[in-house]
């Protein structure tokens, strides 16, 4: 019967430990999200000490708090972009582009009110990296095996997240100021969008029965 399908044929194939370590695609993935992660806890991090520098201490909880609405709104957007065919690849390297046009643009604030704009374009784009990175972890390494997957590549994700906040730290004690730490920022996100590009789709395949 061709309306019948084994359980596990369905779920795909079952990834161990040991071949996701060695499967350039799981580096790849842990890679990006680990950088895409890491500039975006930076960034929170400092922003209402940015704004503070700034002489906007009393609009900076209104600055940090611009980046919540917006980055609800793309998990739904960018997870229905996905949905409906758009290459993954290219939904990752929009989302890091906005993220990285949003710090970018930080150092021309002019105004808390142009501050809490650009944090909303950064919010945009660092709010699709979790869905992105759970629709990709399941799409390349099988429903059947997402959750081992995405499980291994969290500490290396989750360190580069941690290591994001004492590296803009030590970079604004170095240089007196933010310019360089969302410069570098920055560049993590450059590296990102070319090494999703790096990452190799194929449909799943099912057999029928």
């Amino acid at each position: 019967m061709h309306d019948l399908k084994d359980p596990e044929q369905e779920e795909g194939k079952d990834w161990t430990i040991q071949l996701l370590i060695k499967n350039r695609n799981f580096w790849v993935l842990a890679g990006v999200f680990a950088l895409q992660f890491c500039a975006m806890m930076a960034v929170l991090s400092h922003i209402t000490l940015f704004a503070s520098e700034r002489g906007w201490a009393s609009q900076a909880a209104l600055i940090f708090s611009m980046y919540a609405i917006p980055a609800m709104l793309s998990k739904i957007i960018f997870g229905r972009l996905v949905e409906n065919k758009l290459d993954a690849r290219l939904a990752v390297s929009i989302s890091l582009l906005l993220q990285g046009l949003g710090i970018m643009l930080i150092m021309s604030a002019n105004s808390p009110y142009q501050l809490a704009a650009i944090i909303a374009l950064f919010g945009f784009g660092g709010g699709a990296a979790l869905p992105l990175s759970n629709i990709l972890f399941a799409r390349v390494f099988t429903p059947r095996s997402f959750g081992r997957a995405r499980g291994l590549a969290q500490p290396f994700i989750a360190l580069f997240q941690a290591g994001g906040t004492p590296l803009a730290a030590l970079l604004y004690q170095s240089y007196g100021n933010y310019q360089m730490a969302f410069w570098v920022l920055t560049s993590l996100l450059v590296v990102a969008i070319f090494l999703i590009w790096f990452l190799q789709l194929s449909e799943p395949e099912f057999k029928e029965i």
